[in-house]
């Protein structure tokens, strides 16, 4: 019985197409651990060049061929292209490219130095003041002029509290000439003409206030420069509060509180 040509052929065939699979598989590179950017990576390319490719893959235009144990820098990237992983690298120069990164090897990296035996002081870190006032502000009552380190105006009265000065207004610049007043405890529509001009943005840094404190039951109190003229009592009448608006009473008229 003879053969058919075609039957002899298929056989060899199989036996061809299994060899170059075997050596391909022979010749293909081992795949590398991946690679972290931004470490330094070094050629190793078996004796011969890595070419550096433009595009990732066999036909991306060949911008050089890193000598082997030149080193790279890896760059973020890393793509499949034509059975191979591709690396993105810097060769050096500000040239960039891909290479096949199974022919990179990582570098390893330096042991950090033993640290010294002398223990070393930290540097002193320089800490910013906190917002204060400077300045005395009579506890007993009256006014002072003093300077505020910046920020609300809530901040002022706090500080002038803490130095003992139960705090009846504050007084400060207005923009145009005069002085503007912040009534503590008053309604907003009091306060006006103050939120009008500091509502917006707090008290710059060194801002000269003149803070008034209240005084104590039966004393009197002098009126603090540029503030309004503090309505004179009638002839036995209660003497009037520090920091209310002219015409207000400190109490309800007439005995309790009716006309």
């Amino acid at each position: 019985m003879r053969l058919h040509p075609s039957s002899r052929r298929a056989p060899l065939l199989a036996v061809l197409a299994l060899a170059l699979a075997l050596l391909a598989t022979l010749r293909a590179p081992v795949p590398a651990a991946a690679l972290d950017p931004g470490t330094t990576a070094v050629v190793d390319a078996d004796g011969d060049c890595l070419r550096l490719r433009a595009n990732p893959g066999l036909t991306g235009e060949v911008l050089a061929c890193l000598p082997d144990g030149s080193t790279v820098l890896v760059l973020s990237g890393l793509r499949p292209a034509d059975g191979f992983e591709w690396q993105f690298v810097d060769s050096g120069g500000a040239r960039t490219g891909w290479v096949v990164s199974s022919y990179l090897r990582a570098v390893a990296a330096a042991a950090p130095p033993a640290a010294a035996s002398t223990p070393t002081t930290p540097p002193a870190v320089a800490v910013a003041p906190a917002a204060a006032l400077t300045g005395s502000v009579p506890a007993a009552g009256g006014f002072a002029l003093v300077v505020w380190g910046g920020g609300p105006v809530d901040g002022a009265v706090n500080a002038a509290r803490a130095a003992g000065c139960a705090v009846a207004a504050v007084w400060a610049n207005r923009t145009g000439g005069g002085l503007v007043g912040y009534l503590v405890g008053a309604p907003a529509f009091v306060n006006a003409p103050w939120n009008d001009q500091y509502a917006s943005a707090p008290l710059p840094e060194a801002t000269p206030l003149i803070v008034v404190c209240r005084f104590a039951a039966g004393a009197a109190a002098p009126n603090a420069p540029g503030a309004p003229p503090a309505q004179q009592p009638a002839p036995g009448g209660p003497a009037p509060t520090p920091g209310l608006p002219p015409g207000v009473p400190a109490s309800p008229p007439g005995p309790a509180g009716n006309t």
